[in-house]
């Protein structure tokens, strides 16, 4: 793996620490009087009157905290305590009196932090008039490439020496507990051993910093040289992956986290799918993403989109019919159709001003129903040998007005120019151009070859 280079987040590190720190004081002293200062710390409990009553926590609530809520001489012990510029001699108070250690970990934290930001606020490039021009934004100062490679290399180090300060003080996060106590990398990285989670986590990070250098460096104008490199770096990235992971680790893997998952699981929620179902799902689409999808890899070095043939998108609708089909023979036709209205404008919309407006509880239904005779009304016309063109066209655009009539007769005219206006039934728009319509197997309206 290449030397590796991080980029601080900053503003997520400080709000967490000096928040906590707020949020414990203040709820710490409206308790009644504790017996130590570990017990005043450890506080989880909500705030309360001294009648016993609860108290509302709200930003609104008067900052003054009665002096006979907490005994002085413990006020003062916690002062001095917090405000010790001395981390470690902090960290052992706290040990000492019993604090949690979540709690030590966050305060130690927010604690070596002040020490280090100034110094992170003296890295950024100071702009004339910051105050006074405050119509400008001194972060988004222009910079030449070696200026900004400059500034990268500072900040990392002052991260890493950060870092290596905290670990000295705190020690190194045990993945362990790191994984059990974090729903959301529970569930990204659950199908692997927290030992391999937690290194998985840390290729994926450093990569990304690479790569986000990599993408500062073009200054938003890539040349084959800097898509080579991005390529090179996401082949090394595979590379330590693949010797951090089984095949089969790396297949549970993806099912969580990948191109193919993170697309997938919106719609397998629409589907209210099972986790078996789920895994069908997922073979199916990722087959289909394989071949057609546009979701690069970030790592692949982006540039032009390859060349496709003539019968590209003709194999690609043909496949992504294969593909429903899949997922209709899964799930079953009722939790397919009600997926695929909710993903509809039409239906959407319409449930939207029906709710807006108290309408029977079926508009949304009539209206959507509304498509299929008006799809086969119009192959009627375009069928016609009676018909010339010109009087195709405008049986057809006739055909469009009736449907929008009885859309205004559903909603009433003012919330029918909204239903149109929001892009519902933008098909309608077809027939006044003289295309016929069809139906696809999933309700999707389609425009035939217009008529000449």
């Amino acid at each position: 793996m290449p030397a590796i280079s991080r980029i601080p987040l900053l503003p997520c590190l400080l709000a967490a620490s000096l928040l906590a720190n707020a949020a414990f004081i203040a709820v710490s002293l409206r308790k009644h009087p504790a017996t130590g200062l570990g017990a005043l710390l450890n506080v989880s409990s909500p705030a309360v009157s001294p009648a016993g009553s609860s108290r509302s926590s709200s930003t609104f609530d008067s900052p003054a905290i009665p002096a006979a809520t907490v005994a002085p001489e413990l006020a003062s012990a916690l002062g001095r305590t917090l405000n010790t510029r001395d981390p470690a001699q902090l960290r052992d108070l706290l040990r000492a009196a019993g604090v949690e250690p979540d709690l030590v970990k966050t305060l130690v934290s927010a604690a070596v932090w002040r020490s280090y930001e100034a110094r992170f606020k003296a890295l950024q490039p100071a702009t004339p008039g910051d105050e006074a021009e405050w119509w400008k934004d001194p972060l988004n100062a222009p910079r030449t490439p070696a200026e900004q490679r400059a500034l990268n290399e500072n900040r990392q180090t002052l991260q890493r020496a950060l870092q290596a300060e905290l670990s000295a003080l705190l020690g190194d996060p045990d993945s362990t507990n790191e994984f059990a106590s974090n729903p959301t990398l529970r569930k990204r990285y659950g199908a692997l051993p927290p030992e391999k989670a937690s290194s998985l986590r840390r290729i994926e990070k450093d990569y990304q910093d690479l790569l986000n250098e990599l993408h500062q460096g073009t200054q938003g104008f890539e040349l084959p040289a800097d898509r080579e490199a991005i390529r090179l770096l996401g082949a090394e990235r595979e590379r330590d992956i693949a010797a951090l992971l089984t095949p089969e680790e790396r297949a549970a893997h993806d099912l969580r986290n990948s191109p193919t998952a993170n697309t997938l699981r919106w719609r397998a929620t629409q589907y209210d799918a099972t986790e078996a179902e789920y895994r069908q799902i997922y073979a199916a689409q990722k087959a289909f993403d394989d071949q057609f999808s546009d979701n690069r890899d970030p790592f692949s070095g982006g540039g032009d989109k390859p060349q496709r043939g003539k019968d590209y998108w003709d194999r690609r609708r043909a496949a992504e019919r294969s593909l429903n089909e899949q997922i209709r023979s899964v799930v079953g036709d009722e939790r397919y159709v009600s997926a695929q209205l909710k993903q509809d404008q039409d239906y959407t919309t319409a449930v939207a001003a029906t709710t807006r407006l108290g309408l029977p509880a079926d508009t949304p239904d009539r209206l959507y129903a509304l498509r299929t005779p008006t799809a086969a009304d119009s192959q009627k016309i375009a069928a016609n040998p009676a018909l010339s063109s010109a009087e195709k066209k405008a049986a057809l655009k006739k055909l469009a007005a009736t449907t929008r009539a009885e859309v205004q007769r559903a909603l009433g005219k003012d919330a029918a120019e909204v239903y149109f206006k929001r892009g519902a039934m933008q098909w309608l728009n077809q027939l006044d151009q003289g295309s016929p319509l069809t139906l696809s197997t999933e309700g999707r309206v389609e425009s035939g070859t217009r008529i000449k």
